[in-house]
This record gives structure tokens, sequence and C-alpha cells, in this order.
């Protein structure tokens, strides 16, 4: 039990960690590709990281798989889908 507690302390560390790097370089990834003004892809990345926390818990709460692994997959589907519309609908480079 000592072992298991050690292990899941620090699992959460890191895990947390990898959360907030989703969270700060996802949504603005994804609003950089499409806004060329700061000011409207500042309020964007906010718009698309709101989206993808409140549907992160939403699916959470639906499912048993935890929220920072929802909140991961939609980023990751959205910057997916950001980047095939980018280069193969609007052809930005």
């Amino acid at each position: 039990m000592v072992i298991l507690a050690i292990s899941v302390a620090l699992a959460s560390q890191v895990v947390g960690v990898l959360l907030v790097f989703t969270l700060i370089i996802g949504p603005a990834g994804i609003a950089a590709r499409f806004c060329r003004n700061f000011w409207t892809g500042l309020a964007t990345s906010v718009v698309i990281g709101l989206f993808a926390v409140w549907t992160g818990i939403l699916f959470a709460c639906a499912t048993s798989w935890p929220p920072s692994f929802w909140i991961t997959t939609i980023l990751f589907v959205l910057y997916l889908i950001n980047e095939a519309v980018c280069r193969f609908i609007l052809r930005f480079e």
C-alpha cells in the first residue's frame, strides 16, 4: 500500500503537469492557425480551452475515464481537424 501511495502521489504530479501543458499549448496552437489578429486569437484560444474543459468534464461524468484523458483527447482531435482544414481546404501553409 505504501508503494502504491507513493506511485500515485508521483504520477499525479506528472499527470497534472501534462494537463496544464496541454491546456496552455493546445488551444493557442489551434487558434494561431485560424486567427491573424492577436486579440481574436486570444479570445478564440479561451473559447477552445473552455470548450475542451467543460466537454471533458461532461464526458468524464458519462464514462469511467478521467477528465484529463478527455480534455487531452478533445484538444488533440480539434488540432487534427484544424490541421486538415488548414492544409486541404483553406490551403494555408
